[in-house]
């Protein structure tokens, strides 16, 4: 990326001095991840939507560090208490990491385009190509794993790149260091590891079996995966199933009829004829026949979703970084392509285009009203992600709106009971949302800590509170009523824009528990 000028002195001067310049190749890899980057963080600054749920529960995971919890591994939860204890919690902060995550993952694609021996043509297509999908976009703009996750497999191929092509085997230590933090970030890093495993076992590259290189890069992931699998263990395995039921309550756009087109609409669709090339190219072709394992990066989790039914969209995204690029060698270097004068800047133009056409679906770029109408021209409003909740913006926007006003109607209610119930009162909600807004606003208004049966709020338990006066937000009705003598709703929040599962929530006074709360705390369990 950088090329060595030497200033030639006169007799007698000092040492010529060499000053890096940046290459051609290097500016092309960088301006995408710099601009996904700025992107990122002046959005953070200055138009949020707001905090997103699962924001508010990666911050109430970092205030009690552990070993695992029931729906994600340990690493963000700590990323996160690093970042609120020098920066503080407000968006831009808890937004940092995934943006800067974001660029470096951005700038991996053309890097591994290079790799492949491909010019700067080959290199603006992946560059620009891996800067554009949707699903990128919008995980580099919320504190969630998934950014993380998408850079660790972006660099494990890279990492297995280096190793085909040069076939040096201590490439499968980073190998092994990167896939043993993936399993420590997200638990869907076991398909990169499968993966990596019949790449190993179906190719050529079984003589690596033979070396010390690649069962240390296994044993180095397993010994770094191990304090997550411990606590697993000594949970009961409650990840399987937070899995099995988010696969048949939760996930919307997970069956096999889905998914290929998700995979198309997530990536961009503009994107496609690059990454089926990629595909085709690693698998098929002479010239790409020793990279087969990067194209099985891709194959082997897909043909996992199939096998299991089913999975979230995002689950196979972190898998296209090396077919973007290899499908951009591939597309630069045929033959009418390359004779072309207009052909490349035309296809970096409509990637470019194609980009700017989704951005406002990926990031919040316009103002939520101009948003809704955007996403209503497209037809795409009421489109559900998960089941049962539906808004006009889709569901990763939708759900940064209300979450002040909720907590603001709960301090309403509470405010409303006697002092001496307020001391014994207890704010119950139905998802960890719910719970982890209620207590990331709720010191304004002097509110007592929500608790909650979802995910790992459910281990955390019902602390000292007795039940003996319950403030249930979003909670069933029936269910209530199975648990408490007097159940009675006292109000009811409305939101404009979020999902409809926030919309028209439901409050309720709840007295006379049939049984102390921490002996029923089982019934308020759902994993999911």
């Amino acid at each position: 990326m950088a090329e060595v000028v030497v200033e030639h002195g006169a007799a007698g001067a000092p040492a010529p001095r060499r000053r890096p310049r940046l290459s051609a190749a290097g500016a092309i890899i960088l301006a995408p991840a710099v601009a996904t980057l700025l992107l990122h963080l002046v959005l953070s600054a200055v138009q949020p939507y707001g905090y997103f749920r699962d924001e508010f529960y990666y911050v109430a995971c970092s205030q009690r560090l552990a070993w695992g919890y029931v729906d994600h591994p340990p690493l963000l939860p700590l990323l996160t208490r690093l970042v609120t204890t020098v920066l503080g919690d407000s968006i831009t902060a808890l937004r940092l990491l995934p943006a800067v995550t974001s660029a470096a993952f951005v700038a991996i694609s053309p890097i591994m385009a290079r790799e492949f021996g491909g010019g700067r043509r080959a290199i603006s297509i992946a560059a620009v190509a891996s800067a554009i999908p949707l699903v990128y976009l919008i995980h580099g703009g919320l504190l969630s794993p998934i950014a993380l996750d998408h850079l660790i497999w972006a660099a494990s191929a890279l990492c297995l790149l280096r190793l085909l092509k040069t076939g040096d085997p201590r490439y499968w230590i980073p190998v092994g260091v990167l896939v043993g933090i993936g399993l420590e970030n997200k638990h869907n890093a076991a398909f990169l590891a499968a993966a990596i495993a019949v790449g190993t076992l179906a190719t050529s590259n079984r003589k690596y079996l033979r070396g010390p290189h690649v069962w240390a890069g296994a044993g180095l992931a397993l010994l770094i995966a191990l304090p997550q699998l411990l606590w697993q263990i000594d949970h009961g395995w409650p990840t399987i199933e937070f899995a099995r039921n988010a696969a048949s309550e939760k996930n919307a756009l997970g069956n096999m009829v889905d998914l290929p087109l998700v995979q198309v609409f997530a990536m961009n669709p503009l994107t496609f004829p690059i990454w089926i090339t990629g595909l085709w190219w690693t698998l098929f072709s002479r010239e790409g026949k020793r990279y087969r394992m990067l194209g099985l990066l891709w194959v082997v989790p897909f043909l996992l979703f199939v096998v299991q039914g089913g999975s979230r969209p995002d689950y196979l995204t972190p898998a296209y970084p090396a077919l973007l690029a290899a499908g951009a060698v591939a597309i630069a270097g045929w033959r009418p392509f390359a004779r072309s004068v207009w052909a490349p800047g035309a296809t970096v133009l409509a990637l470019v285009a194609g980009g700017l056409a989704l951005l406002p679906l990926g990031v919040s770029v316009l103002p939520v009203g101009q948003a809704e109408s955007y996403v209503r021209a497209l037809g795409l409003d009421e489109m559900e992600m998960e089941e049962g909740k539906t808004s006009v913006l889709p569901q990763w926007q939708a759900d940064r709106f209300g979450w002040k006003e909720m907590t603001a109607k709960v301090a309403e209610v509470y405010r409303t009971l006697p002092e001496e119930e307020q001391a014994q009162a207890t704010i119950l909600t139905e998802n960890y949302g719910e719970a982890g807004a209620i207590n990331f606003f709720g010191d304004k208004y002097g509110l007592p800590e929500a608790i909650s049966g979802h995910n790992n709020h459910y281990l955390w338990g019902p602390g000292e509170a007795t039940g003996e006066l319950v403030v249930g937000v979003g909670l069933d009705e029936d269910f209530l009523q199975q648990h408490f003598d007097s159940v009675q709703i006292v109000a009811v929040f409305t939101c404009e824009h979020c999902t409809s599962d926030e919309n028209g929530l439901r409050i309720y006074l709840a007295r006379s528990p049939r049984q102390p709360l921490p002996e029923m705390w089982a019934a308020f369990k759902h994993y999911g």
